[in-house]
């Protein structure tokens, strides 16, 4: 099951059926993200990368790999910031279902990766050597953001879980 990033009802969801499911079929349950995804179908990739995927906002899901050593954290960036971003660490290569979006105003330097098969193709080969006591494919949500929607102060929901 994807771990996201994506919308909170979404993963919620997807989650939730997925963990029912292997409940059901007494099935372990293993959660993957749509970063790991695209850095593996660029594991060849000598140099950095950088993964763009939508959000369905402004700004967009990445997530920063490095030629060596440890990917960054992944977080939200308007398209100005990325541009910045690819400029600053120039040569890089862009991967992810957001590169369409960036082709415009990207510099000329950024090398676009097309995708080289479906997510669910990778997600399942990915899936299939994964280790069921990995904690990265643990199932919970890869959330890159606050809630939009939250209880008021005060209200009865807050009160009860206090």
């Amino acid at each position: 099951v994807t771990r996201g990033p994506g919308s909170f009802t979404g993963l919620r969801i997807g989650l939730a059926a997925a963990r029912g499911i292997g409940l059901a079929a007494d099935k372990p349950v293993l959660g993957v993200d749509r970063f790991r995804i695209y850095r593996e179908r660029q594991k060849a990739l000598q140099g950095p990368l950088l993964v763009v995927l939508q959000s369905k906002r402004l700004e967009l899901f990445c997530r920063y790999y490095p030629a060596s050593g440890e990917a960054e954290e992944p977080c939200m960036l308007p398209p100005g910031d990325i541009v910045a971003l690819v400029s600053a660490r120039a040569p890089l290569t862009l991967a992810g279902d957001a590169t369409d979006l960036l082709r415009s105003v990207l510099p000329p330097s950024a090398a676009m990766c097309p995708a080289s098969e479906p997510e669910t193709v990778t997600s399942a080969a990915l899936a299939a050597k994964a280790a069921l006591d990995d904690p990265s494919f643990l199932p919970r949500p890869l959330y890159l953001r606050a809630p939009d929607v939250t209880f008021a102060k005060g209200s009865p929901a807050n009160e009860c879980c206090a």
